[in-house]
């Protein structure tokens, strides 16, 4: 088995190694998710934010606007920081027991587990081994375990003082629009209990949004003294024990929330005691068992770049904590490892993460889009607030399924989140063959996406036109004919009219309503769509107004200048020829159907001149598209630099959060980029390429429960499955079946 684990060591201590550990060395399940403080604290300045949240439990919040016209958004969901769960305090004859000097962290991503190690040298010249490690179930979604061994070399009195609390508050920074502007104390504590004796309950509700959640905590050293106290909202404990060899301390916490369940103490305290029945070991070899399965299901190796495998490894494993399971969340841009963005949820999972799902794990992509479909309604509600008459516009970020993006410009003007949804809602039913989902609600989606693409866009004399709308490229808003936007609702209306008269046509019922007519009305709209190009160029153009602008020289934008979003007004970078992230070329990625390949080569040349990449999203699609057009040299170089975003911190913002879009697009890079996988008339169809500096690579593909497994080296490509099945490899068919 290939050895897959991160480990950092650090000579002192640094204010941004400590910020930024506090995101890459977080621990979740996508139920529950803790940030990678340090237990003790630190003991030097730093902006830590201790922060333990739960997937979809939000409170609400006045976003104000000056001027409030009608419709522009008022209040916004943010998640909760609910309650302090890493509170432990050692002290060893009176000294407090933390890192001073050189320390390591790790993650073991054979098991999941997050560590960390250090050795602590007391004034009379002894020491101490101090290994802290934690991870959240994920055989268990409520619970999140920790525990410390301290060693010794001679008999030390020890002293351990261990915090619960909800008294706890979000991060702010009304500098940065990417985090929460305003103070968030969102909790009212409604209990403070001890249970059983030992297990401290405290039970609070969000202020606004009414949630209530219950934290249950057990704390255990064995041989040693407890006291607990309790009051408002806190719990303390405090462990005696004097040893020559140290001591083993375990904490198991349980968390569980009224979005699921109806009695929240109940659920936690019912889920703690399952832990303790199995105890911290059996949590382990649980989770070694969970992370052994995900391994085998991707099947991922690269031989050659042992940096770069370690990375996309790392990423893999970072969505997995990340990705909601039960229907009742999402996938936020920075998972579940910090405040970046407030929790939101946003067009990144279904267009960047949720195609890894569908290969590797097609039961959990539903349950992201099973989330979508129970927020239909409200899309719905959106698209009336936008003055559609019909259809159903998902908001651009979100929680409970409301908007709360307070500048519509570079928000709630980005309807291809629309074209995400559809996306997700397609790639995942011709990877799985799902008709029970299609029927039952993914048809449903597509339908109410096309209406809105039919309500929005008009007929004019070049076609049907889209106007006012923003793509992916958040420096240039509100504009006509977004090429990438106008590609989306092409494929919706060409996709959605084939898929219903499909199941129609073999006498599928449909529980809700649709009209023939409307299905033609969609063809006609797609075999109409104008999509904005420039003949002398011989380049898609961004959209109708872009190639007309002046052309920003971004040789001349100082490195402390970037983002440009936190130093240009945004009327200034409207007006410029200047991208944030890719556009047209994610478009060519992704609808290739739509144009030339020479158009796409000159594309993406231009486009790449005139793009900041200062969203974490952009690289890895130049990496793609790139590998796409046979330019490999050129995606080796975007590939590796966009691969290490948050383990290298190169946008200067992981202590916010990971950046699970980019995450995702990292392994995109390996199956669809340089694997060349993709559905060809119902096939998996492939068209690997091994650039020269790799030795090896490979990766799984679950198409319709069938594992097939693919592995590239300087021999060419192989490929086997569990049972004999057709596959397109360079647009000619062939078989792929078990080893011989």
């Amino acid at each position: 088995m290939r050895n897959r684990k991160i480990v950092r060591r650090y000579d002192h201590l640094d204010g941004h190694d400590l910020e930024q550990g506090e995101s890459v060395f977080h621990t979740a399940n996508g139920y529950i998710g803790v940030r990678g403080a340090f237990e003790e604290g630190y003991c030097c300045d730093v902006r830590s934010v201790r922060g333990c949240y739960i997937n979809g439990v939000y409170d609400i919040t006045s976003m104000n606007q000056a001027e409030p016209l009608y419709g522009l958004v008022d209040r916004k969901q943010t998640i909760v920081n609910l309650a302090e769960v890493q509170d432990i305090r050692i002290w060893a004859d009176g000294e407090l027991v933390s890192v001073r000097g050189s320390y390591e962290r790790a993650v073991d991503l054979d098991c999941g587990i997050v560590s960390r190690s250090f050795t602590f040298s007391l004034n009379d010249g002894s020491s101490l081994s101090v290994v802290y490690e934690r991870f959240c179930s994920f055989d268990l979604s409520c619970i999140f375990a920790l525990r410390c061994r301290v060693t010794g070399s001679r008999r030390h009195d020890f002293t351990i003082v261990t915090g619960h609390h909800s008294k706890v508050s979000n991060f702010h920074d009304p500098s940065d629009p990417r985090l929460a502007s305003e103070a968030g104390e969102f909790l009212s504590i409604e209990e403070t209990a001890v249970k059983d004796d030992d297990i401290s309950l405290v039970k609070v509700r969000t202020n606004t949004s009414g949630i209530e959640v219950s934290s249950a905590v057990h704390d255990s050293i064995p041989s040693a003294s407890m006291n607990l106290l309790i009051s408002d909202g806190v719990a303390e404990r405090t462990f005696s024990i004097s040893d020559e060899k140290g001591f083993t301390f375990t904490r198991l916490v349980s968390l569980s929330d009224s979005v699921r369940y109806s009695d929240t103490e109940h659920t936690s305290l019912d889920m703690l005691h399952r832990a303790l029945s199995l105890t911290y070991d059996g949590l382990v070899e649980k989770q070694k068992e969970h992370m052994s399965d995900f391994w085998h299901r991707t099947g991922f190796f690269l031989e050659g770049d042992d940096r770069l495998e370690s990375a996309i490894n790392y990423n893999l494993f970072s969505l997995l904590q990340s990705a909601g399971r039960d229907g009742f969340c999402h996938l936020a841009a920075k998972g579940l490892s910090g405040e970046g963005y407030e929790g939101h949820y946003f067009w990144d999972t279904e267009m960047y993460v949720q195609p890894i799902f569908s290969l590797i794990m097609p039961s959990l992509s539903r349950n992201l889009l099973t989330y979508r479909y129970r927020m239909l309604d409200k899309a719905r509600a959106n698209a009336r607030i936008l003055g559609h008459e019909s259809g159903a516009l998902y908001p651009w970020r979100t929680i409970n399924g409301e908007e709360c993006s307070g500048y519509f410009p570079s928000g709630t003007a980005q309807y291809h989140i629309n074209g995400a949804v559809a996306h997700a809602v397609i790639e995942y039913y011709e990877m799985s063959g799902d008709e029970d989902f299609m029927i039952s609600m993914g048809l449903e989606m597509l339908y109410e996406i096309c209406l809105l693409w039919l309500d929005t866009g008009v007929y004019t004399p070049r076609g049907f036109e889209i106007h006012d709308v923003t793509g992916p490229d958040e420096y240039t808003c509100i504009v006509n004919n977004n090429f990438y936007t106008n590609c989306c609702a092409r494929y919706d209306f060409e996709k959605t009219a084939a898929l219903m008269k499909d199941f129609t046509g073999r006498g599928k019922h449909l529980s809700f309503n649709y009209s023939d007519e409307m299905l033609d009305e969609f063809v006609k709209a797609a075999g109409q769509i104008y999509l904005p190009h420039d003949d002398e160029k011989d380049v898609d153009a961004q959209d109708d107004s872009f190639l007309y602008k002046k052309r920003l020289d971004l040789s001349g934008v100082p490195h402390d200048k970037r983002p440009m979003l936190l130093h240009y007004h945004p009327l200034y970078l409207y007006r410029r020829q200047v991208c944030k992230q890719a556009d047209t070329v994610l478009a060519h990625l992704l609808y290739p159907q739509y144009t030339t390949r020479e158009r796409m080569l000159n594309s993406i040349r231009y486009y790449e001149s005139v793009t900041t990449h200062d969203s974490s999203l952009s690289k890895c699609i130049f990496a793609l598209q790139s590998f796409a057009l046979g330019l490999v040299d050129e995606g080796l170089s975007y590939f590796g630099s966009s691969s290490e975003i948050d383990l290298e911190d190169s946008h200067g913002n992981t202590r916010d959060g990971i950046h699970t879009a980019n995450m995702g697009g990292s392994y995109l890079t390996i199956f669809k980029g340089l694997g060349g996988f993709c559905i060809q008339d119902g096939l998996p169809s492939f068209a690997p390429i091994l650039p020269e500096q790799w030795k090896a690579y490979g990766f799984n593909v679950n198409f319709r429960g069938n594992i097939i497994t693919v592995s590239v080296n300087e021999k060419g490509a192989s490929f086997t499955s569990g049972k004999p099945c057709e596959i397109l490899v360079h647009g000619k068919k062939c078989t792929a079946g078990p080893v011989a």
